[in-house]
């Protein structure tokens, strides 16, 4: 059985993204801050030095453990072209400190074509069970080039073992955005 090439780069991708040593300062900050506060609330520093701190209600997120991501499905706002909206598909997500996540996974995608995603998440504003951020990375089967270059906008409602994704992905391809939809489990 010939693997395909897009899949064995995905793979290597998802595999270094996993080994990667957190050496962030931020996120190391942000984990020793986290560990000093009161269960069940997080801080959000303003400032560079970190001298104002103002509480924000929101579960710590522990950087263990790994989650299972199921993706569903997508809403195009170009309703004339015909796209694939049920793109099912498997991933994981990573926590590697805190607001920072690995993701890989696949899914169908609009055009009826395996795609193959690794890359990394960034969530820095929490509101209660709402954490808003940013996710890039790599995606194979879109256009000639064996990859893409992803970056937009995300969503997690996350609750301690249970979370949804929603995402607001813009499209280079034609002028229309998609929404994609997510749901995840903790184990």
């Amino acid at each position: 059985m010939k693997i395909p090439f897009n899949t064995v780069n995905a793979a290597i991708a998802v595999a270094v993204l996993l080994t990667l040593p957190v050496s962030c300062k931020e996120a190391r900050a942000t984990e020793s801050v986290a560990q000093d506060e009161p269960a069940g609330h997080s801080y959000v520093s303003p400032n560079i030095s970190g001298e104002v701190r103002t509480p924000v209600a929101a579960p710590l997120i522990e950087s263990s453990g790994w989650w299972g991501v199921a993706t569903l499905r997508s809403y195009h706002y170009d309703r004339s072209k015909k796209h694939n909206e049920d793109n099912y598909g498997l991933g994981f997500e990573k926590p590697l400190a805190a607001n920072w996540t690995a993701v890989g996974g696949w899914y169908d995608n609009s055009y009826d074509t395996r795609s193959v995603y690794a890359g990394i998440t960034y969530t820095p504003i929490h509101m209660g069970y709402f954490h808003f951020g940013v996710s890039g990375g790599l995606v194979d089967g879109y256009g000639k080039h064996p990859f893409s270059v992803y970056l937009f906008p995300i969503m997690a409602i996350q609750g301690k073992d249970y979370g949804v994704n929603i995402a607001l992905v813009p499209s280079f391809h034609d002028p229309y955005t998609v929404i994609g939809l997510q749901i995840k489990r903790k184990f």
